[in-house]
């Protein structure tokens, strides 16, 4: 308004009426000039369809806690690694892995039962 004071009239109209003018100008100006920009611009429905940054966040951990399990098992003897990934993968019960191993239920649960102590107990993961 400062700048626009210059072109007022007094015998054109009321401070008022100049004024909302202006104004409405200046509206129509910003209008032009963000319309010539608003194809770069996302859409509502595509800012909808990104992640928050919480989203992100909980991603990042959870893939790095994947990542830290992952390494924890390959740490395991075999047979243990084994019994773990098939019980909890492939979410077989203890009856099913013996049968699929053809061992013993007894041993299988004995290597579960290691294998998860060992998880426990070099794993910072495991605590959370």
């Amino acid at each position: 308004m400062w700048h626009s004071r210059p072109t007022y009239r007094a015998r054109r109209g009321t401070v008022a009426a100049w004024l909302l003018t202006v104004v409405r100008h200046r509206a129509i100006d910003l209008e032009r000039q963000n319309g010539r920009h608003a194809i770069h611009r996302a859409g509502d429905d595509q800012l909808d369809a990104c992640s928050a940054p919480d989203d992100v966040c909980a991603a990042a951990i959870k893939r790095d806690d994947a990542d830290r399990l992952q390494a924890s098992l390959a740490a395991l003897p075999d047979a243990q690694q084994q019994v773990i990934s098939l019980a909890f993968y492939e979410q077989l019960s203890h009856a099913e892995i013996a049968t699929r191993l053809d061992l013993p239920a007894g041993t299988v649960k004995g290597r579960m039962r290691l294998g998860l102590q060992k998880l426990r107990a070099n794993s910072d993961w495991a605590a959370a």
